[in-house]
């Protein structure tokens, strides 16, 4: 405990870097711990300078413990070593700021006393940030802690800027909005986000997502399932059906189709109007020939 004698921050809102002076205290206690610490370190170097190694070892750790004292009541490793140096105690120390951040809240004031374990003020890091996420209900199983999602934000003129990592889902669904809250961790360079604005997450594909996909035209549904049309082995101009089984509808417009098994990658496959060749297919029971009459193009799965 000790008395502010001078407060270096003058307001709030300001960006405090690590290291910077936050007040001057005067504090007996801190008086009376230097004064042990002297104490410890004459008594250790008198021993050393009559070879009595054995007892200055034993010392040795009362000037470990003194200088631990004196760290813990706020004092630098740099300003113990020029104690320790100078041999004279101080009446007022600084006190740093053992971490970077945005003063939020001035805690005290110039010539107040500061209580043992009391706040001289309060900082916010901004790197990393937490930023939460409203998650609609129908893509929560989309969604899963580790994900990256890249960040808009209006303040920042609509364009992605920082991208980020989902650290949380919290488990229960806002009842008004049916959504869940997820919270992802941002390194936030250049401070750009800051809290209480608005931003949009759009969650990156996993590589694990990466996944074959046709032309929506290109498969047939019926009630055995989904089938495609494949080129033959002998014959890349005719084409056989090929069951597959289908997956999402992808794409903005729904334009491509997941295939989930059945085909690989590069394979071609025949789109458009594949309903009336699979209709002819089903009468002749025979693969069909791609010539002028067969409607349709071939096309690759990507």
């Amino acid at each position: 405990e000790g008395r502010i004698e001078k407060f270096y921050v003058q307001q709030t809102g300001v960006y405090l870097q690590k290291g910077s002076p936050l007040v001057d205290v005067y504090s007996p206690m801190l008086v009376e711990a230097q004064g042990e610490f002297l104490v410890a370190v004459k008594t250790r170097d008198r021993l050393r300078e009559k070879n009595l190694d054995e007892m200055s070892e034993s010392t040795e750790k009362l000037v470990a413990s003194g200088r631990r004292k004196l760290s813990l009541l706020g004092m630098t490793g740099a300003q113990i070593d020029k104690l320790e140096s100078d041999g004279t105690v101080v009446d007022k120390v600084t006190v740093y700021a053992r971490q970077g951040g945005i003063v939020m809240r001035l805690m005290t004031t110039q010539g107040m006393y500061l209580m043992e374990g009391g706040d001289i003020l309060e900082v916010a890091s901004l790197s990393p940030i937490w930023v939460e996420l409203n998650v609609y209900e129908q893509d929560i199983p989309k969604v899963k802690a580790g994900d990256r999602v890249a960040l808009t934000a209006t303040g920042l003129g609509g364009e992605t800027k920082v991208n980020g990592v989902i650290k949380l889902l919290l488990p229960e669904i806002m009842g008004e909005s049916r959504t869940m809250m997820v919270r992802a961790e941002v390194a936030n360079p250049g401070l750009q986000l800051r809290p209480g604005m608005y931003v949009e997450g759009k969650i990156l594909k996993r590589e694990s997502d990466t996944v074959l996909v046709v032309p929506r035209d290109a498969v047939l549904f019926s009630g055995k399932g989904a089938k495609v049309w494949i080129p033959t082995v002998e014959d890349q101009d005719t084409y056989i059906a090929k069951e597959v089984k289908a997956g999402r509808f992808l794409g903005d417009n729904r334009e491509w189709i997941e295939i989930v098994e059945g085909l690989r990658k590069g394979q071609s496959v025949l789109r458009g109007a594949v309903f009336l060749i699979d209709s002819e297919a089903e009468l002749m029971n025979v693969g069909v020939g791609l010539d002028d009459e067969a409607p349709g193009a071939p096309e690759h799965v990507h």
